[in-house]
């Protein structure tokens, strides 16, 4: 009889994760692996809706796409002073499609702040919840592309 660990159901269930001044932290999640099918189809942050990441210097891409899929209950994002950071949703590295579409259909606030490096949110446009556009951003001089957004 298999049964699954108590910290692994834990992490299913967790709503809110804030992440903050971590300073070894350089990815969020490396791998996204067999746990999710013990647990659930819909992947191991299928629950989450708030993501905060604050102070964390060393990470330079947010999300890889197998962890957007995951966030599909996700409600708010912040990222707040992470020097390093140059990309939010990253592409994966065989995709060649510049214009990917990022699907978050409860996504309402996405916050970006005092990002020095940060030069895209991503390459395509993003599907999500809100009726206008959830960006806010202040303090990102090296910020080159702003996505699009639509709603459902």
């Amino acid at each position: 009889m298999a049964s699954s660990c108590s910290f692994c159901t834990k992490i299913h269930s967790l709503e809110v994760l804030k992440l903050v001044s971590l300073k070894s932290l350089t990815v969020v999640c490396k791998e996204v692996f067999e746990v999710r099918q013990s647990l659930t189809p819909f992947g191991m942050f299928s629950c989450l809706k708030e993501f905060d990441i604050i102070g964390c210097n060393l990470i330079e891409k947010l999300f890889t796409p197998q962890l957007i899929l995951q966030l599909q209950n996700l409600e708010t994002i912040t990222v707040i002073s992470c020097d390093s950071m140059k990309e939010i949703f990253a592409e994966s590295n065989s995709d060649d499609n510049d214009r990917s579409i990022i699907s978050l259909p409860k996504l309402t606030e996405l916050t970006l702040e005092y990002l020095p490096q940060l030069k895209i949110v991503c390459k395509g446009s993003i599907r999500c919840g809100s009726s206008s556009s959830p960006l806010s951003i202040y303090d990102c001089p090296s910020l080159e592309r702003q996505p699009t957004f639509y709603n459902f």
